[in-house]
């Protein structure tokens, strides 16, 4: 591990599971802070209260950090590839912070409407080079859990692998290093995307196979539908048409 930060190469989930580990000590009022591995067999536990988490993207090889904080959920990258959340990392989300979703649905009994997760992502900086991102990503969270606003911060990346290895060393977690004269960054409006969720289930569209209402085309997952459909050419209609 220390040869990996040290030369300069990509960190791995061994790295940000020591950082979440050393942060969960350090701060046992955030929620999150599970290891990224979970996402590979969509075991994350949804948090309870505010949370942090850093998350490997796999479609990018990336990592990312994510907050909520109340309802608002953001996601922090700093290698930005427009705002197209990828699949893994909807589902990621999702898994994480869907106990957090606000539903703004009137309340009927049937349950059947999807509900939708707003994610937001603010402007952070941006890392130079290509093999950054895991130390971007724990930088992210470590401030977050100090209560920073990452949009006002810049690190110094030539002094941010020396820091986290004094932070490993030492298991604490303190704020990086960062330049003593900065770079305002541009100013952004804060964008943000829907993820529209199966009220059933709480999770993106794409996590399983759907089924569509014949009447009004409101989609539930195949699982999730009642009364169970043996397949998926079955009309279904939703509790709202019925």
């Amino acid at each position: 591990m220390r040869e990996i930060l040290m030369q300069g190469r990509e960190l791995t989930d061994e790295h940000i599971s020591l950082a979440h580990n050393i942060l969960k000590k350090q701060f046992p009022h955030i929620d999150g802070l599970q290891s990224p591995l979970l996402a590979q067999t969509n075991g994350f536990i949804p948090v309870q209260h505010e949370g942090i988490q850093i998350h490997h993207v796999p479609e990018r090889s990336h990592w990312v950090t994510s907050s909520c904080c109340g309802q608002h959920i953001s996601v922090y990258d700093s290698k930005e590839a427009g705002f197209q959340l990828s699949t893994s990392l909807s589902h990621q989300l999702a898994l994480i912070y869907r106990l957090a979703v606000e539903d703004d649905s009137e309340d009927d009994d049937d349950g059947n409407d999807p509900i939708n997760l707003f994610v937001q992502k603010p402007y952070v900086q941006q890392q130079r080079g290509g093999s950054d991102c895991g130390l971007f990503a724990i930088a992210f969270a470590v401030h977050l859990a100090f209560g920073d606003n990452l949009s006002t911060l810049q690190f110094d990346q030539a002094l941010m692998r020396r820091h986290l290895l004094k932070c490993f060393q030492q298991k604490e977690m303190m704020p990086f290093p960062q330049m003593t004269k900065t770079t305002a960054h541009r100013p952004k409006r804060l964008r943000g995307v829907m993820i529209e969720l199966c009220r059933w289930c709480l999770m993106p569209e794409t996590f399983a196979a759907t089924v569509k209402c014949q009447k009004c085309d409101d989609w539930c997952h195949l699982k999730c539908a009642r009364p169970i459909l043996p397949t998926r050419s079955k009309k279904w209609t939703c509790g709202n048409c019925k």
